[in-house]
């Protein structure tokens, strides 16, 4: 009888430290939308509520590795988004995917930088 007792916690220990084994820690990867960049303001900020005509903004993400963002701009009821202007050399991370009347897509992976294109929306331009 004491024999069994003997194996039975030996058993119970193996097993016992099997289960404090940890689990890796998972951190997620957070996208942050930063106020400013490169001295505009960026429309995706939280402290961004209106955009005016003829001032330039950008639309600027913080990707860690591995994260991806897509921005699909959309007019006011009633106007259209050719007033919208990217400027294009000052592009850094951001794919134009489609650009029409309807909205404008961007796209933008992750390699741990801010990512950053600026723009400006032009005069109020009314669908015909």
């Amino acid at each position: 009888m004491k024999r069994y007792s003997i194996v039975l916690i030996i058993i119970c220990t193996i097993f016992a430290g099997c289960k404090k084994d940890k689990a890796p820690v998972v951190v997620p990867l957070k996208i942050v939308y930063p106020k400013a960049e490169n001295s505009l303001l960026n429309v995706l900020s939280d402290s961004l509520t209106q955009i005016t005509a003829g001032v330039k903004y950008c639309v600027a993400a913080n990707l860690p590795k591995g994260t991806s963002v897509k921005v699909i701009i959309k007019p006011s009821s009633g106007h259209n988004s050719t007033g919208i202007g990217i400027d294009q050399m000052t592009n850094n991370g951001w794919t134009v995917i489609s650009a029409n009347s309807d909205n404008m897509s961007l796209q933008s992976k992750g390699s741990g930088q801010t990512v950053s294109i600026s723009f400006m929306t032009g005069p109020v331009s009314k669908r015909g």
